[in-house]
């Protein structure tokens, strides 16, 4: 209890985060930004995202499924991750990757399925939904 006390009296004033520097300027931001939005995704891929959110809307140990509003985050953080693994276009790794860090805080679980955990039934309904067949014609587009 003292050192809590004590934190709150040296927090009183001044803060720590008042003395942080910026790690990323806006500028650089917003041109990260655009090159994630600019990494290519499949219409295949955009089809398989929005079955995958359709999926949470119907199923059974879901009360609340995602909205349309998740279909553009989950491409979004998909598009970062092809970003972040130096690729110029999605991969169904990447929608299956991202989709529980992305829809998971998006779902109301009904009250006798919370146990079974939001993760557990995202991965259950990646394992249900077919994986669009890409041609290699598209990635070759992409690049």
């Amino acid at each position: 209890k003292e050192d809590e006390v004590d934190m709150l009296g040296r927090l009183q004033e001044v803060h720590p985060i008042d003395g942080l520097q910026p790690t990323v300027y806006k500028e650089e931001l917003l041109k990260l930004q655009k090159q994630v939005r600019s990494i290519h995704i499949d219409v295949s891929l955009k089809q398989y995202i929005v079955n995958l959110v359709e999926r949470t809307r119907s199923h059974p140990e879901i009360y609340t499924g995602a909205s349309p509003r998740a279909s553009v985050a989950l491409m979004r953080t998909s598009q970062g991750r092809a970003f972040q693994q130096g690729r110029s276009y999605v991969i169904p790794d990447d929608i299956k990757f991202m989709i529980a860090c992305t829809l998971g805080h998006r779902l109301i679980m009904r009250s006798e399925t919370k146990l079974k955990g939001i993760e557990s039934i995202l991965h259950h309904i990646v394992e249900e939904t077919a994986v669009p067949n890409l041609r290699y014609a598209s990635y070759q587009r992409a690049r």
